[in-house]
C-alpha cells in the first residue's frame, strides 16, 4: 500500500516560501500528532487558491476522492500522540472589502488563546495580488508580500496596514498564526478588491418637465490617468430596456434625447482605462416627470385604464400634456336614457365625446364623435341603452396640441327619471373587510360601479326594489330596499370572496347545469351581467361555448 501526494498539479506553482508552503505545514501537522489524510487536509486549507494540492491512496489513480482521505486518515507517520497544546484559533477575519481610489486599508484578525495560555507568537497576513503571474510551473513562489498583525490593545484582535494596493483587481488575502510552541492555525481567507473609479464628477440627478426627454451626460476625469473609453449605461423605468450611450467626449458632454418614458431612469457612468480596467460604475437619476398638471383622475388616457364614475356625478378633468384623452367608464341599464356631456369647458377646451362598449377585449365605438358646439361651449347628446353592462366615455381635445392646466373640463352622465327622486349608498367590502372596487350595483331602476373605496351611490326614483351586488371573484347579493323622494338610504353589504371555476357562470362554486342555464341566458340576452372568470375560450365572453362545456363537464367527458 502507498500514499501519493503533491502540493499543487503539474501546470501549478508550488509554493516554497515557510509562511504558505505546503510541505511545512504537513510536516507540521504530523509533528503535532495529525494522521496522514488530516495532515493533509490541514495543509491544504493553508495554501493559496491557486494551488491545489493532490492526494491518492486507494490505488485507482485518481486524486482527491473521498475514498482517498478515508483511507489516508486511519495511516501515521509514527506513533501517534496527543499534543502538548492546542492549535491557535482564528475566529474571525476581516470581511471582504472594496476600495477605489486609495491605495491602503486595515486588514483584522480575531485570535484565541490556548487553553493552556501558550502565547501567540506571531499573526501575519500573506497578499497574492491580482497581477502576480509566476515565471513557470518550474518556478517556486517565494516572494508574495507579507504584512505583520500586531495586537495594540491586548484584546485578541490583531491588525495591520497593507499600503501598495495600486493595481486594480482582486487581492487575495491569507491570515496566518502560529503559537509559542510552533503550532499553526487553520488559515483563513479574505479579499481586498482594488476599484479605482476615474470619474471625480457626473451629470446630477435631476427632472424632466413638459415635453422635455434630453439630458446632458457628462463626466470629470481624475488627472494622470490614460483613460481609453466612456459611457453611461441607461436603464428605463417601465420597459427596463437598457441603452449604452458612449461619450467620446465627457468633458463637454453628450446630449441624450431618449428618456421618453415617465418615472426614474438609472444612469451609471462607467471608464476604461488603457489596460483595458473597467470602473466600478458611479450613478445619477434623470426623473421624467412630464407634464405636471395633471388633475386627479390620470393616469386614464386609455380605454383599459378607464375611471369609473357615478351616474349622475360631475367629475373635473384638463387636458395636460398633448394629445391627452379621458376615459371614463359607468353602468347603464337597459331601457334607460342617459344623457353624456361636457361642461364649464377653458377658454380654449374644444371637448370631443365618444361612447364605446368592450367587444373581445377592445373598444367599439357606439356613438361619436360629438364635437358641435365648438371651442369654448360644451357637448352633449341623450343615448339609450339597448343592454346592461358597463360602458365606456372618451373625452379628447379637438385640437391635440392645445393643452395645459386651464384646458379643462367637467364631464356629466346622469339618468332621466320622471318623478322624484331618492339616494340609495353604501359600501361594498367582502368577507375580510376589505373594500370592494368595480362591483355593480343595480336594481331595474338605476345602478352604480363602486370606487377604489367602496361607495356606491344612485340616483333612484321612489318605490321598493330588489338591489343587486356583482363582483369578479365575489358571490353576487341581494337585498330589498324601499326608498321614498329625497330620502337617502344606506344598504353596506359584504360578498363572500370565491374561487371562480372555468364554466361557474352563475359563481357558486359548482359546475352543474344551474351554469348552463344561466349561460343559455346570457346568451340569449335575458340576463345582462356575466362573471367574466367563467370565460372557457378566452374570448371576454359567456353564451354557447360555456354551455356545452358545462354539460361536458357534467356528462364526465372532460
Amino acid at each position: 500500500e502507498r500514499i501519493v501526494m503533491t502540493s499543487a498539479l503539474p501546470t501549478q506553482e508550488a509554493i516554497i516560501s515557510t509562511d504558505l508552503s505546503f510541505s511545512y505545514y504537513f510536516w507540521n501537522g504530523i509533528f503535532n500528532g495529525k494522521e496522514i489524510g488530516n495532515a493533509f487536509v490541514y495543509s491544504r486549507e493553508q495554501v493559496p487558491v491557486q494551488q491545489n494540492p493532490q492526494l491518492e491512496a486507494d490505488g485507482n489513480g485518481k486524486a482527491n476522492e473521498l475514498s482517498d482521505e478515508t483511507l489516508a486518515k486511519k495511516r501515521k507517520v509514527r506513533r501517534g500522540y496527543k499534543p502538548q497544546t492546542d492549535s491557535p484559533y482564528i475566529y474571525d477575519v476581516s470581511a471582504p472589502q472594496v476600495i477605489h481610489n486609495e491605495t491602503a486599508t486595515t486588514i483584522k484578525a480575531g485570535v484565541s488563546y490556548m487553553k493552556d495560555g501558550t502565547a501567540i507568537r506571531r499573526v501575519w497576513a500573506v497578499i497574492t495580488p491580482p497581477d502576480f503571474m509566476p515565471d513557470s510551473p518550474n518556478t517556486p513562489i517565494s516572494n508574495l508580500p507579507t504584512i505583520e498583525l500586531t495586537d495594540p490593545n491586548n484584546d485578541g484582535t490583531y491588525e495591520g496596514v497593507y499600503n501598495n494596493f495600486t493595481k486594480n483587481g482582486v487581492y487575495n488575502i491569507q491570515i496566518c498564526a502560529v503559537n509559542n510552541q510552533g503550532v499553526y492555525a487553520l488559515f483563513r481567507r479574505t479579499t481586498v478588491t482594488k476599484a479605482s473609479d476615474y470619474i471625480a464628477d457626473k451629470t446630477p440627478d435631476q427632472t424632466l418637465n413638459g415635453a422635455d426627454t434630453s439630458a446632458l451626460l457628462w463626466a470629470s476625469l481624475l488627472p494622470n490617468v490614460s483613460i481609453q473609453q466612456v459611457w453611461a449605461e441607461i436603464t428605463a423605468p417601465n420597459s427596463g430596456a437598457v441603452v449604452t450611450v458612449p461619450i467620446p467626449d465627457p468633458q463637454k458632454g453628450f446630449d441624450y434625447n431618449g428618456f421618453t418614458e415617465s418615472g426614474t431612469y438609472t444612469v451609471k457612468f462607467y471608464a476604461t482605462d488603457t489596460a483595458g480596467y473597467k470602473t466600478p460604475g458611479t450613478q445619477t437619476k434623470i426623473t421624467r416627470a412630464g407634464y405636471t398638471d395633471a388633475d386627479s383622475s390620470e393616469p386614464d388616457s386609455a380605454f383599459d385604464k378607464a375611471v369609473g364614475v357615478q351616474v349622475g356625478k360631475t367629475v373635473s378633468h384638463n387636458f395636460h400634456e398633448p394629445g391627452d384623452t379621458d376615459w371614463v367608464k359607468f353602468l347603464a341599464i337597459s331601457g334607460k336614457t342617459y344623457t353624456l356631456r361636457t361642461k364649464n369647458p377653458g377658454a380654449s377646451c374644444d371637448t370631443v365625446i365618444e361612447l364605446y362598449k368592450k367587444e373581445n377585449g377592445t373598444p367599439l365605438l357606439l356613438t361619436g364623435p360629438v364635437n358641435a358646439a365648438g371651442v369654448g361651449a360644451g357637448e352633449a347628446f341623450n343615448w339609450t341603452c339597448p343592454k346592461s353592462d358597463i360602458y365606456y366615455v372618451k373625452v379628447s381635445n379637438a385640437d391635440p396640441q392645445v393643452f395645459g392646466k386651464n384646458i379643462s373640463y367637467d364631464l356629466e352622465i346622469y339618468q332621466a327619471t320622471a318623478g322624484g327622486t331618492g339616494t340609495i349608498q353604501g359600501v361594498i367590502t367582502d368577507n375580510y373587510g376589505k373594500a370592494v372596487s368595480g362591483a355593480k350595483v343595480f336594481t331595474s331602476g338605476g345602478g352604480d360601479l363602486s370606487m377604489e373605496n367602496g361607495a356606491f351611490s344612485i340616483t333612484h326614483p321612489g318605490g321598493t326594489y330588489t338591489l343587486t351586488v356583482e363582483a369578479d371573484g365575489h358571490l353576487s347579493s341581494e337585498v330589498s330596499v324601499t326608498i321614498a323622494e329625497n330620502q337617502t338610504v344606506t344598504k353596506n353589504i359584504t360578498l363572500t370572496q370565491i374561487y371562480v371555476y372555468k364554466g361557474d357562470v352563475n359563481g357558486d362554486g359548482n359546475t352543474d347545469l344551474a351554469d348552463v342555464i344561466a349561460a343559455l341566458r346570457i346568451a340569449g340576452g335575458i340576463s345582462q351581467f356575466v362573471r367574466t372568470e367563467a370565460d372557457v375560450n378566452n374570448d371576454g365572453r359567456i353564451g354557447l361555448e360555456e354551455a356545452v362545456y358545462v354539460l361536458q363537464k357534467v356528462a364526465g367527458l372532460r
